[in-house]
């Protein structure tokens, strides 16, 4: 009920679905969100967040796909001084920023395998490395949600996804269906960008 309130939607089938992984929404479980862009997975593993018993904690989001794969390392780990030419100290990756919360990785298919291997690592035992540290390893206790608008098994096909790393994060998977799937939910969504457009403009637009 609170997950329904929070997604408000009115279509039969998202509900089941959410009924489906319901349960897993106070675990530790990795969560594999899946749907196309703009479908709101972001917003989804807020919700997940926000139900969870990390809600007091922080919420980290990072878009895989927005990043070059080398900054990818030091946005997700951070880094030791001198690593790179402009390292003149330490730097707070995405985990250490996430500590006792939780971490969402959405596109993770555009993650090198290096990455993938030091998340699935870090999937394992909850420690990481950041970028130019060859020992000082670090702990963290961090539950992490992944989302992918791509089809991930295509890509471990093609040799950009290893098997052992989706078979890990997709301990609970979660598919959202895109609005055209569920026009009862058009409405809602209409009063409710209308509501918001009220409030900031002081006007009365009804629908």
């Amino acid at each position: 009920k609170d997950i329904l309130e929070k997604v408000n939607t009115k279509s039969e089938e998202y509900v089941e679905k959410i009924k489906s992984i319901a349960y897993s929404i106070l675990s530790d479980s990795s969560l594999l969100i899946l749907g196309e862009t703009g479908v709101g997975k972001t917003h989804f593993a807020k919700v997940v967040h926000d139900l969870s018993n990390r809600k007091n904690k922080n919420f980290i989001s990072v878009n895989c796909s927005y990043l070059r794969q080398e900054n990818l390392v030091t946005e997700l780990f951070g880094w030791v001084r001198g690593s790179f030419t402009d390292a003149k100290q330490d730097g707070t990756g995405a985990i250490e920023a996430a500590e006792g919360g939780t971490l969402f990785l959405d596109e993770i298919g555009y993650a090198d395998i290096d990455v993938q291997k030091s998340l699935l690592k870090f999937l394992d035992d909850g420690k990481y490395n950041k970028f130019g540290a060859k020992k000082n390893e670090l702990e963290a206790d961090v539950r992490l949600i992944f989302g992918t608008s791509g089809d991930l098994k295509n890509l471990i096909k093609k040799g950009l996804v290893l098997p052992e790393f989706y078979e890990r994060i997709n301990q609970v998977e979660f598919t959202i269906p895109p609005l055209r799937k569920r026009k009862e939910d058009i409405d809602s969504f209409v009063l409710s960008f209308l509501s918001n457009i009220n409030k900031i403009s002081e006007t009365a637009i009804v629908f």
